[in-house]
């Protein structure tokens, strides 16, 4: 399938999400190319075409909430700090007495989950961007479990780890992150983070002269226009 094309699409959900609706398509829907529109435009990845639905992209001067697509750079980034749950009921486990202990459950061996802030600066303003989970042991190219037992072998604050590699990589680094955002209490911008990434200087180069070949094509093709009025006018 060329991309970009037409398509009718038909068995889809919808979900209302905010201001939007979001269509969710399974094995029961059916998609048909009702036209090729390729060799109109630079090719478009499917997943950076979706991002672009689903985020706004903002300044975070400007953002307040929803999913939001910011661009900036790292000036801050904190430890890594690992919480537990309860794998009975998913509620959180706290330390008591050196064993892991559920409000719900009482004793539990407990899930361990890791979680990272940082602080992204566009210019306009600051964000905190949280992290958790897998993303985290992603980033940091580490699990969990690794993580853990570095803590341990070191003699280091329990629960606590200091990712000083990421820490050296990521500091002035320029990052796009796109995530869940709601102003804080503080009037600071979190964003709990679902995607972040480095910018593809490339596919921005091609979108945007994309852009501009099709701005300078309309200019030319309304010049056109006028010229063909005023020569009619003339010869009436």
């Amino acid at each position: 399938m060329g991309i970009p094309c037409l398509v009718e699409i038909r068995g889809i959900s919808m979900t209302k999400l905010g201001d939007r609706d979001f269509l969710s398509i399974d094995g029961s829907s059916d998609i048909k190319v009702v036209e090729s529109r390729a060799g109109r435009g630079p090719p478009i990845d499917y997943i950076i075409a979706a991002k672009n639905i689903i985020y706004t992209k903002t300044s975070i001067s400007e953002a307040t909430g929803g999913l939001v697509e910011i661009r900036g750079i790292v000036s801050y980034v904190g430890d890594i700090f690992i919480r537990w749950y309860c794998e009975k009921c998913g509620g959180r486990a706290e330390r008591e007495y050196g064993k892991l202990v559920c409000r719900n459950c009482g004793d539990t061996t407990g899930i361990p989950r890791p979680s990272l802030t940082i602080f992204v600066d566009d210019g306009t303003g600051i964000a905190k961007a949280i992290l958790a989970g897998k993303d985290v042991e992603q980033i940091v190219k580490k699990s969990v479990g690794e993580m853990l037992e570095e803590i341990d072998m070191k003699g280091l604050e329990m629960d606590r780890y200091s990712p000083d590699d990421l820490r050296n990589k990521l500091s002035g680094e320029e990052v796009v992150i796109r995530g869940s955002a709601r102003m804080g209490s503080d009037g600071i911008l979190r964003i709990i983070v679902e995607d972040i990434e480095t910018p593809k200087v490339e596919y921005e180069i091609s979108f945007l002269s994309s852009k501009v070949r099709n701005m300078i094509a309309e200019l030319l093709e309304e010049g056109d226009k006028v010229d063909q009025s005023s020569g009619g006018e003339q010869r009436a």
